[in-house]
């Protein structure tokens, strides 16, 4: 790894094309970057930030997110993205925490911490400089370049540290087997602030000079528009969670062209992808989905490239750097040259996240002799029934299969025998379905220890911004549905 690397890959790639935003039909290349980056750099070393402070950034999906990520990395700070969407409380803890040289936003993004400097970020206010009073930081593989905090449902959020030499090392290498290339344009709707939509707006096409398309975080608007990012924009390598692949589906009747083979692949990681909404997603869009795995902890730890062959129900091949082994109950055990080392401030959970040296991901699963990994569950979200263990997946699978249905969940609920009571949420396309019927398929299809022993109906299976199942939120629509009885 160059010390100076982006000042390589800005001169390499100058005139390529490397952050396009549809919205704003803007397109800026890796010269406009390398401008705009030192300009805001300037006034960051103003503002009195050095090498490895902490800077923390509070964007959405748009085009200041990535001038700023750039030029924090320029002058060897540390970026911290957080989400717009923590509630007030939980980003106050995360800021007392982190104590931040600055906090960079855009204008509706307002914050108020009163012992920490804000600064108002605005693409088209950068204004060249005749002379740089700063100095581009070197890098070594040992530098932080990153700090993410998890935006799960429960519990205070862990800030894992990314550093340089590693995170390099496993996009390099992710990039190498899928082909990455300077024709290689990325549909990138994720958020900023979770790991996939940093990577994917900022280094991992930056290091192969491809580009991206930067749209808002994905919506329903976006969804009406996908076709336009394709044909219109030339977007061939869509990032996704499996949500969004539904939601493209259920708009593609709509799109005035169709897909002929103009989107290469498709991404799709962060949650359980079923096997039928994979096949009816190729189908329909001419494309092929290479599905991935791993965490902000761990990186990739599994994944599909163009080259390895799809084996149902794996969520890939475990790369030859990466060890994982089975551990106890099935436990997924982590160790690669791509691993965290350390959560932010916080020894008593890194301690705790690992295992004799492994890093222990939270899932349970098995690898088969070609080192395809197949996840059986969330180990939190495995349902114990009387000491038989459940991967509600797979009841989830089965629901999914019955006509009418277009979205489900599967919780276990702790009940007085020591047990769990497997409870099913669906969602319907189609009124007033007939849930006796719906039972008698489900009693066809599984085992009668996985059978649900009640069915909701419900408008919509609360997710995250990543579409993970929001579990504890099913839990309080049946103590709602309690009490109105």
């Amino acid at each position: 790894m160059k010390d100076n690397f982006l000042l390589h890959y800005f001169k390499v790639f100058s005139d390529r094309p490397f952050i396009i935003e549809p919205q704003k039909k803007l397109i800026l290349t890796y010269k406009d970057m390398e401008q705009l980056t030192a300009n805001l750099a300037d006034i960051l070393w103003s503002k009195n930030v050095r090498k490895g402070d902490n800077v923390a950034v509070f964007f959405d999906n748009e085009i200041e997110f990535v001038i700023s990520y750039f030029a924090i990395l320029r002058l060897g700070a540390v970026c911290v993205p957080l989400s717009t969407t923590y509630e007030p409380n939980k980003l106050d803890s995360i800021i007392s925490k982190l104590n931040p040289q600055l906090i960079l936003h855009k204008s509706h993004n307002e914050l108020t911490f009163p012992l920490i400097h804000t600064y108002e970020v605005d693409y088209t206010r950068l204004v060249p400089q005749v002379k740089h009073t700063f100095m581009d930081a070197h890098h070594t593989p040992n530098d932080p370049i990153a700090i993410m905090f998890t935006t799960g449902t429960t519990g205070d959020p862990k800030g894992t540290i990314i550093y340089c030499g590693s995170f390099i090392e496993n996009i390099q290498d992710y990039g190498d087997d899928l082909s990455i290339d300077e024709s290689t344009r990325f549909i990138q709707s994720m958020p900023v602030y979770h790991i996939d939509g940093w990577t994917y707006s900022t280094l991992q096409p930056f290091i192969f000079g491809a580009s991206t398309i930067l749209t808002r975080t994905f919506n329903a608007q976006i969804a009406a528009g996908f076709d336009s990012l394709v044909h219109d924009w030339g977007g061939n390598l869509f990032i996704s969670v499996p949500s969004m692949l539904s939601a493209l589906l259920h708009m593609s009747n709509r799109y005035s062209r169709k897909f002929q083979g103009e989107l290469k692949y498709v991404i799709c990681g962060s949650s359980k992808l079923h096997y039928d909404l994979m096949k009816q997603f190729e189908s329909c869009f001419q494309t092929r989905i290479l599905e991935n795995y791993g965490s902000t902890e761990a990186l990739l730890v599994a994944y599909y490239s163009p080259s390895i062959p799809y084996k149902k129900n794996s969520v890939g091949r475990v790369p030859e750097k990466c060890n994982v082994v089975i551990g106890t109950e099935g436990e997924i055990l982590i160790k690669s040259p791509y691993l965290f080392r350390e959560y932010f401030h916080d020894p008593h959970r890194t301690k705790e996240a690992f295992e004799n040296g492994y890093y222990k991901i939270g899932d349970i699963g098995y690898l088969d002799d070609d080192r395809y990994l197949y996840l059986l569950g969330r180990n939190r979200d495995i349902i114990n029934k009387s000491g038989i263990k459940i991967d509600p997946s797979e009841i989830d699978e089965q629901l999914l299969a019955y006509n009418g249905v277009i979205d489900a969940a599967t919780i276990g609920v702790e009940n007085s025998y020591d047990s769990q009571t497997i409870i099913s949420f669906v969602k319907t396309n189609i009124p007033n379905l007939n849930l006796s019927q719906l039972q008698d398929y489900i009693h066809s299809k599984l085992e009668t220890h996985k059978w649900p022993q009640q069915i909701h109906i419900v408008p919509h299976i609360p997710k995250n911004h990543i579409g993970k199942i929001m579990r504890d939120e099913l839990v309080k629509i049946i103590h709602q549905r309690e009490e109105v009885r």
